[in-house]
């Protein structure tokens, strides 16, 4: 009897471990988009009132992202200061930005360019 006990429940074990093991999981979540582009806007420096900042015009409206000591600028592919970024808003010259973010939305690069006309 306890021979029948224990095949029983070692048969169950089997069983168990298998239907765990081919379950079928679910896939995780695709991650957010990496890269938001659009035109350069507005740029808050720290000569400004405000958290620094950098403003661009995307598709779905206007969308601002901060800007920490860890979030590389570059302009043209060369790095550059949000006080560089500045001086292009004044200009009246229009440029697209892309925008890196990484897996928890925090801005790491911000990239310029001149729009080709």
């Amino acid at each position: 009897m306890n021979r029948l006990i224990f095949g029983l429940m070692g048969g169950f074990l089997v069983l168990t471990a298998l239907f765990v093991g081919c379950a079928k999981t679910t896939p995780a979540p695709a991650a957010p988009t990496q890269n938001v582009t659009g035109t350069l806007e507005v740029i808050n420096t720290p000569a400004e009132a405000g958290p620094d900042a950098v403003t661009i015009q995307t598709p779905q409206g206007l969308q601002t992202f901060p800007i920490t000591p860890n979030t590389t600028l570059a302009l043209g592919g060369k790095v550059c200061t949000l006080e560089d970024l500045d001086i292009l808003e004044a200009a009246n010259v229009s440029y697209n930005c892309t925008i890196v973010l990484d897996e928890n939305m925090n801005v790491l690069a911000v990239e310029v360019t001149k729009k080709v006309e």
